[in-house]
C-alpha cells in the first residue's frame, strides 16, 4: 500500500487514474471496491421503498378531507363587504396618517386626537 499522503498536497488527475489502476489490481482493494459500490447501489435501491413507505403511512393516517375543496356555503356580496358584523377588516385608507408619521410616538398622538369625538380630524396647535 502507499504511504499516507499528508504533505504532498492535492494529486492530479493522471496521479488518481494511476493510484486507482494500482488498488484495482490488489485483491483486497477490489474486493473493498465491490463492496463499497454494493452498498450504495442497496442504498438507491432502498430510497424508492421508503419515500413509498412514509407516503403509505401519511395516507393512512391522514384524514383525506381538505377543507378548503368544500363550496362556500352562500356567495360574498358588496354589500357583505361594506357590513362591518359580517367583514370586521380595518381599511388601510383611514390608517393612513397614522403610519405615516415621523416616528411612532408622534403617530399614535396623532391618531389619538383623530380618534376623539368632536375633533373631525384636526390636530390642535
Amino acid at each position: 500500500m502507499s504511504a499516507p499522503l499528508e504533505g504532498r498536497g492535492k494529486l492530479s488527475l493522471a496521479q488518481k487514474i494511476g493510484r486507482f489502476a494500482d488498488r484495482m489490481r490488489d485483491p483486497q482493494w477490489r474486493r473493498y471496491g465491490k463492496t463499497l459500490l454494493l452498498g450504495k447501489m442497496l442504498g438507491l435501491a432502498a430510497l424508492p421503498i421508503v419515500i413509498m413507505a412514509v407516503q403509505l403511512v401519511v395516507n393512512l393516517v391522514s384524514v383525506g378531507v381538505a377543507h378548503a375543496d368544500d363550496a362556500a356555503a352562500t356567495p360574498i356580496t358588496a354589500a357583505d363587504l361594506v357590513d362591518m358584523a359580517k367583514n370586521p377588516v380595518i381599511n388601510p385608507l383611514n390608517t393612513a396618517g397614522c403610519s405615516s408619521a415621523p416616528s411612532s410616538s408622534s403617530g399614535c398622538r396623532r391618531a389619538s386626537r383623530c380618534s376623539r369625538p368632536g375633533s373631525a380630524g384636526t390636530a390642535r396647535r
